[in-house]
């Protein structure tokens, strides 16, 4: 008899370690299932790389006081689509070039951000209606989604929506 309960728990011990297995599996299979379809939640933690953009863009960083020393001297902001060309090479326009006094950025290296991608410049803003908006279209290299760092956002956290970048200083 001792021989006939030593072959039954065998048998159970073998289905038991079978089931398991097989729990197990399933376990595993519905993980890998589950991480499959969840949706990638980018991390809302900023990179270095979007602090140096963000810092870039700000009312006190380096395209702020550029614009601003170019303001200065022509009496306006740059306009069109090499605008911000414009803070490094003379302007064609003679009554700008006779005021121009820069460069007012290095070089053209400086309008690229950290990941390589031109910021991107309009004026007069669609978001900052009385000044510039001045933008980086993100890890995405896409302009106009999620991912862009926007001055316009970077204002509406310390200003109102309606006040620009010059009015934010008292200028």
């Amino acid at each position: 008899m001792d021989h006939d309960s030593s072959a039954g728990s065998q048998v159970d011990s073998k289905r038991l370690v079978s089931r398991l297995a097989g729990v197990i599996f399933l376990i595993a299979a519905s993980a890998l299932v589950v991480a499959a379809l969840l949706p990638r939640f980018p991390s809302s933690e900023p990179t270095p790389r979007t602090e140096v953009v963000r810092a870039g863009i700000g009312r006190t960083g380096p395209f702020a006081k550029a614009l601003d020393l170019y303001r200065i001297a022509t009496g306006t902001y740059p306009v069109g689509e090499d605008g911000l060309l414009k803070l490094i090479h003379k302007p064609k326009d003679p009554n700008q070039a006779r005021e121009w006094r820069g460069p007012y950025l290095e070089d053209e290296d400086s309008l690229k951000d950290p990941r390589g991608h031109l910021y991107r410049y309009r004026f007069p803003g669609k978001h900052n209606r009385d000044g510039y908006d001045l933008w980086c279209v993100g890890p995405d290299g896409l302009d106009g989604t999620e991912d862009d760092i926007t001055n316009w956002a970077l204002y509406e956290d310390v200003q109102p929506s309606n006040r620009t970048p010059s009015t934010a200083r008292g200028g």
